[in-house]
């Protein structure tokens, strides 16, 4: 998505621009969501990598003193 300046803006169609903003708040919707997908995908990671570890026993408490 490029970036306009606000005389840019200014000199649009109202329709243009409500279409630009349109775009733009796509975009960033789209961008917040893959966020969230990559955050819950490492966290699915971990978690299966820690039971993997726990399973082979590699993974024990500590007992405490």
């Amino acid at each position: 998505m490029r970036d306009f300046s606000y005389e840019e803006i200014n000199n649009m169609s109202e329709e243009t621009a409500k279409q630009v903003l349109r775009d733009e708040m796509l975009d960033r919707a789209n961008k917040r969501a893959e966020e969230e997908r990559r955050k819950e995908e490492s966290k699915d990671s971990l978690d299966r990598f820690f039971n993997q570890k726990k399973e082979s026993g590699l993974l024990t408490p500590y007992q405490t003193l």
